[in-house]
């Protein structure tokens, strides 16, 4: 089974990098389709046991790239733009716990004959509302 493996990059050389590592590692520029218009980004169609040998490569060449998409701890330092409320601003209604009816019964029942109104004797189940 064929995997389609894809991943965006965010200059045209780590693009480049990325397809000669591909390249360099045994796959075929047939089974490699690069697009360098707008966001650069490629695509691999290769087997599923090579997927994730694709993907090392594509993270590789990722970190490479000095202006590459951040890392986690990166993101973590970044300032954290919040939204913050008016304090003239009133609560909506109805926000809060509301009480509700949990209900339960047996999943797996084997019936065995049964007729239902013995097993409604059983559950306590009634057809009415209180």
């Amino acid at each position: 089974m064929n995997l389609y493996v894809t991943h965006q990059f965010a200059h045209v050389e780590t693009l480049d990098r990325a397809d000669r590592w591909l390249r360099q590692c045994g796959f075929p520029a047939g089974q490699i389709e690069k697009h360098r218009e707008g966001i650069p980004w490629i695509a691999v169609v290769c087997p599923a046991a090579r997927s994730a040998e694709v993907a090392m490569i594509f993270d590789a060449a990722e970190r490479s790239d000095p202006d590459g998409w951040p890392s986690f701890w990166e993101l973590a330092r970044m300032p954290h733009t919040r939204v913050t409320p008016a304090l003239d601003m009133p609560t909506p209604r109805g926000h809060g716990p509301r009480p509700f009816i949990l209900g339960w019964h047996p999943l797996d029942i084997d019936l065995g004959g049964e007729d239902v109104s013995r097993l409604q004797r059983l559950w306590g189940i009634n057809n009415g509302f209180d």
